[in-house]
């Protein structure tokens, strides 16, 4: 787990996605990828995956992940046994 020491603050109607950087990628490291909601406001931190053999070492100042900001479409459910009892899978909304 890499801590950046980073906070975002997103534009109105938007969310945020962690991806992996091609270089990481090209030694077989990824992140461990993740969305940012609107209102999230703490620190933003990394969970590194090394799927190779050999170490790799992460440095002060290292690119190691992609930030993408989507726009997001938030609908009005209709009042439907889904809307009201979450999705089924775990019976949690």
């Amino acid at each position: 787990m890499i801590r950046t020491d980073l906070q975002i603050k997103l534009p109105e109607g938007c969310y945020s996605r962690i991806t992996t950087r091609t270089n990481l990628a090209y030694h077989h490291i990824c992140i461990g990828e993740g969305v940012i909601d609107q209102d999230f406001r703490g620190n933003l931190s990394m969970l590194l995956y090394n799927h190779s053999e050999n170490p790799y070492h992460i440095h002060h100042g290292d690119k190691i992940a992609e930030l993408i900001c989507e726009k997001i479409y938030c609908p009005e459910l209709d009042n439907t046994w889904r809307d009201a009892q979450g999705f089924r899978s775990t019976g949690q909304n």
